[in-house]
């Protein structure tokens, strides 16, 4: 939530997560448009789109971060989120499959 608007925006990661625990320590890759989906997005719980979405990932150490920008669909605005997952998220998450 910024300035009392609330965004949403849900995507699907396609590239194999396996690549990501061969990352070197801060190495960083950029996600292609093939390699995710946009699920849904929302702003104030109304369907909105981010055509210019892209979507970073960066090993740290034990952690993947991914970093996600996010332009309207009208150029008004831009958002950019980050969200952390410890390699043993990752690892645990592929033992179970």
């Amino acid at each position: 939530t910024i300035n009392n608007n609330t965004y949403h925006f849900d995507f699907y990661i396609e590239k194999p997560f396996e690549e990501y625990l061969n990352m070197k320590n801060y190495e960083k890759i950029e996600l292609h448009k093939s390699q995710y989906q946009e699920d849904f997005a929302t702003l104030n719980d109304e369907y909105e789109t981010f055509p210019d979405a892209k979507i970073e990932v960066l090993r740290v150490n034990n952690v993947i971060t991914f970093v996600v920008h996010m332009k309207s669909a009208f150029d008004d605005y831009f958002i950019t989120s980050e969200f952390n997952v410890p390699i043993t998220t990752i690892e645990n998450a592929l033992k179970q499959d």
